[in-house]
């Protein structure tokens, strides 16, 4: 990510600022946020929802198909073809890296709790 706008030349030959782009807006913002930056999701990304329900269950994959112009996504899962709004969806590596992480921080406190009762039996 660049740390300023690429210039355009106007009609009169001089440089001005170009006016960012969606996804420049969107990078600035992830990028204060400190969360992960990823490009939009796009056809071929596979994906989880972040709802579950009967059609879709918690943990199932699927596989963007199509993106609509509404900027909506179609995905086909296991159960059928659903269409998501991008920010309900999560990418199945960035999926894999959280549970990951929530994993190893429920370990540390169930090793901490432990280590505190055997203490305390002492």
């Amino acid at each position: 990510m660049s740390s300023a706008p690429p210039l355009r030349t106007s009609a009169g030959g001089s440089a001005a600022p170009a006016a960012p782009s969606d996804w420049d807006v969107v990078a600035a913002s992830v990028a204060v946020s400190g969360r992960v930056l990823h490009p939009p999701l796009g056809i071929g990304d596979r994906v989880h929802w972040l709802g579950a329900d009967r059609d879709v269950p918690d943990g199932a994959l699927g596989v963007v198909t199509q993106r609509h112009p509404s900027g909506e996504l179609e995905v086909a899962f296991p159960n059928g073809a659903f269409t998501f709004s991008p920010a309900r969806l999560e990418r199945a590596e960035d999926r894999s890296a959280r549970l990951r992480a929530t994993d190893k921080a429920a370990t540390a406190t169930a090793a901490a709790t432990t280590a505190k009762q055997r203490q305390a039996l002492l």
